[in-house]
């Protein structure tokens, strides 16, 4: 099974110490990551833009 936006979210989480390892995060860890992200506009609506710039708001996060 193939999960580009949790293997794109996890990169981001590892490259800013938010996680560590090779293992992707499962859906609980995906929540809290998304969950945990600041509350800001981010440029776009596409999930790859809220995860590269780290940031977005409830309709982008959601």
């Amino acid at each position: 099974m193939t999960r580009p936006l949790a293997s794109l979210l996890h990169a981001e989480a590892v490259r800013r110490g938010q996680r560590s390892g090779d293992t992707l995060p499962d859906e609980r860890e995906v929540f809290e990551l998304v969950h945990d992200l600041p509350y800001a506009r981010a440029s776009g609506h596409v999930p790859e833009t809220v995860i590269s710039e780290w940031r977005g708001t409830c309709s982008t996060k959601h």
